[in-house]
Protein backbone atom coordinates (compact mmCIF):
# COMPACT_ATOMS: atom_id res chain seq x y z
CA UNK A 1 0.00 0.00 0.00
CA UNK A 2 0.85 3.62 -0.99
CA UNK A 3 2.10 5.29 2.24
CA UNK A 4 -0.76 8.06 2.88
CA UNK A 5 -0.65 11.34 5.33
CA UNK A 6 -2.42 10.75 7.83
CA UNK A 7 -4.50 14.62 8.36
CA UNK A 8 -2.22 16.64 11.10
CA UNK A 9 -3.83 17.46 14.74
CA UNK A 10 -4.98 20.09 15.94
CA UNK A 11 -2.31 21.79 17.77
CA UNK A 12 -2.18 21.20 21.62
CA UNK A 13 -1.85 25.02 23.23
CA UNK A 14 -1.68 24.81 27.44
CA UNK A 15 0.09 26.62 30.12
CA UNK A 16 3.22 24.43 31.53
CA UNK A 17 3.02 23.98 35.83
CA UNK A 18 5.71 26.86 35.28
CA UNK A 19 3.27 29.28 33.77
CA UNK A 20 5.15 28.70 30.32
CA UNK A 21 2.62 29.06 27.15
CA UNK A 22 3.71 26.18 24.97
CA UNK A 23 2.57 24.88 21.46
CA UNK A 24 2.96 21.21 20.48
CA UNK A 25 2.67 20.87 16.68
CA UNK A 26 2.23 17.50 14.94
CA UNK A 27 4.08 17.23 11.27
CA UNK A 28 2.44 14.57 9.47
CA UNK A 29 4.84 13.07 6.71
CA UNK A 30 3.79 9.69 4.69
CA UNK A 31 4.30 7.70 7.26
CA UNK A 32 6.23 9.70 9.38
CA UNK A 33 5.16 12.16 12.35
CA UNK A 34 7.07 14.98 13.94
CA UNK A 35 5.88 16.30 17.07
CA UNK A 36 7.62 19.40 18.12
CA UNK A 37 7.05 21.30 21.20
CA UNK A 38 7.52 25.30 21.13
CA UNK A 39 7.72 27.53 23.92
CA UNK A 40 5.60 30.80 22.65
CA UNK A 41 7.84 33.46 24.05
CA UNK A 42 10.83 32.18 22.55
CA UNK A 43 9.07 31.02 19.10
CA UNK A 44 5.64 33.34 18.73
CA UNK A 45 4.75 31.85 15.01
CA UNK A 46 5.09 27.98 15.40
CA UNK A 47 7.09 27.07 11.78
CA UNK A 48 4.89 25.35 9.21
CA UNK A 49 7.73 22.47 9.29
CA UNK A 50 9.78 20.44 11.17
CA UNK A 51 13.24 21.93 11.28
CA UNK A 52 13.44 21.88 14.91
CA UNK A 53 12.03 22.52 18.41
CA UNK A 54 13.24 24.72 21.09
CA UNK A 55 11.95 22.76 23.70
CA UNK A 56 10.94 19.04 23.20
CA UNK A 57 10.52 16.77 20.04
CA UNK A 58 9.00 13.16 19.52
CA UNK A 59 9.56 11.20 16.43
CA UNK A 60 7.11 8.12 15.42
CA UNK A 61 7.43 5.77 12.43
CA UNK A 62 3.85 3.98 11.27
CA UNK A 63 4.57 0.14 11.08
CA UNK A 64 2.30 -1.56 8.66
CA UNK A 65 1.15 -5.24 8.49
CA UNK A 66 1.39 -8.00 5.46
CA UNK A 67 -1.67 -6.00 4.10
CA UNK A 68 -0.21 -2.59 4.34
CA UNK A 69 -2.80 -1.46 7.05
CA UNK A 70 -1.32 0.73 10.10
CA UNK A 71 -1.08 -1.79 12.82
CA UNK A 72 1.22 -0.28 15.31
CA UNK A 73 3.15 3.23 15.67
CA UNK A 74 7.17 3.13 16.76
CA UNK A 75 8.02 5.58 18.79
CA UNK A 76 11.93 6.56 17.51
CA UNK A 77 12.21 8.45 20.17
CA UNK A 78 11.11 11.19 22.56
CA UNK A 79 13.21 14.31 24.23
CA UNK A 80 12.65 16.92 26.50
CA UNK A 81 15.88 18.70 25.24
CA UNK A 82 16.41 21.86 26.60
CA UNK A 83 17.01 20.89 30.84
CA UNK A 84 15.02 23.91 32.12
CA UNK A 85 11.55 22.54 30.71
CA UNK A 86 11.95 19.03 31.90
CA UNK A 87 9.52 18.18 34.93
CA UNK A 88 6.80 20.79 33.85
CA UNK A 89 4.47 18.10 32.16
CA UNK A 90 5.38 19.09 28.36
CA UNK A 91 7.28 15.38 27.93
CA UNK A 92 3.33 14.29 28.68
CA UNK A 93 1.75 16.22 26.06
CA UNK A 94 4.31 15.15 23.65
CA UNK A 95 3.63 11.87 24.26
CA UNK A 96 -0.21 12.24 23.98
CA UNK A 97 0.10 14.17 20.55
CA UNK A 98 1.93 10.87 19.59
CA UNK A 99 -0.60 8.79 21.14
CA UNK A 100 -3.30 10.80 19.51
CA UNK A 101 -1.61 10.67 15.68
CA UNK A 102 -0.99 7.37 15.98
CA UNK A 103 -4.71 6.25 16.84
CA UNK A 104 -5.49 8.65 14.13
CA UNK A 105 -3.59 6.51 11.64
CA UNK A 106 -5.30 3.53 13.11
CA UNK A 107 -2.52 1.96 14.98
CA UNK A 108 -3.29 -0.36 17.86
CA UNK A 109 -0.59 -0.41 19.40
CA UNK A 110 2.46 2.23 20.10
CA UNK A 111 5.68 1.30 21.17
CA UNK A 112 9.70 2.12 21.47
CA UNK A 113 13.15 1.33 22.54
CA UNK A 114 13.76 2.28 26.10
CA UNK A 115 17.01 3.98 25.76
CA UNK A 116 17.51 6.45 29.51
CA UNK A 117 20.24 8.80 29.99
CA UNK A 118 22.47 7.46 32.95
CA UNK A 119 21.02 7.93 36.56
CA UNK A 120 17.39 8.18 34.86
CA UNK A 121 16.78 4.98 34.30
CA UNK A 122 13.98 4.69 37.46
CA UNK A 123 12.35 8.37 36.65
CA UNK A 124 11.84 7.14 33.23
CA UNK A 125 10.26 3.69 33.76
CA UNK A 126 7.88 5.43 36.66
CA UNK A 127 6.94 8.51 33.38
CA UNK A 128 5.86 5.79 31.14
CA UNK A 129 4.19 3.23 33.95
CA UNK A 130 2.36 6.43 34.97
CA UNK A 131 0.90 6.73 31.52
CA UNK A 132 -0.12 3.48 31.22
CA UNK A 133 2.97 1.59 28.84
CA UNK A 134 4.16 -1.38 29.98
CA UNK A 135 7.33 -2.95 29.29
CA UNK A 136 8.60 -6.00 27.26
CA UNK A 137 12.42 -7.50 26.13
CA UNK A 138 12.92 -5.92 22.47
CA UNK A 139 15.19 -6.92 19.90
CA UNK A 140 17.13 -3.88 20.52
CA UNK A 141 16.84 -4.33 24.19
CA UNK A 142 13.78 -3.38 26.38
CA UNK A 143 10.94 -1.76 24.57
CA UNK A 144 8.15 0.24 26.47
CA UNK A 145 4.36 -0.51 24.76
CA UNK A 146 0.97 0.74 25.38
CA UNK A 147 -2.00 -0.67 23.62
CA UNK A 148 -4.35 2.19 21.97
Amino acid sequence: ATPKDTPALPDDQFTDNKGRDITVRTYPSGDSAYIRAFDRARTPEVPETATFSDVGKANLLLKRDEHGEVDRAFLQDIEISNKEYRGSGIGSHVLESAENYSKSAKAKEIYGVVSPNAGEEEDLRKWYQGHGYSFRPGSNGEEVYKKL
